[in-house]
């Protein structure tokens, strides 16, 4: 099976801390990033995951925020998608 894109959750998950990214994840998402789309997602706002997506080298790529209510494009930080309640 050949994989195309990595999801990932932020807190309890990527993070080492509340805010961080460890040196270690950095680097291996440098690795996977080369491979694979590297997609965060999260229940965080877009602001809360604007400095991750830099940090990993990724801000080209979608960001999924409020749980799925909110997608947004990395390039332009348009709205992909978004839900309603």
């Amino acid at each position: 099976m050949v994989f195309k894109i990595l999801c990932s959750d932020l807190d309890g998950t990527l993070l080492s801390t509340k805010s961080d990214v460890s040196d270690f994840t950095i680097s291996e998402i440098g690795r996977i990033k080369k491979h694979l789309k590297v997609i965060l997602v999260s229940a965080r706002m877009p602001q809360g995951m604007y400095y991750l997506q830099k940090d990993l080298g990724i801000t080209n790529q979608p960001i999924i925020c409020y749980n799925g209510a909110l997608v947004l494009d990395g390039k332009k930080r348009n709205c992909i998608d978004h839900n309603q309640f």
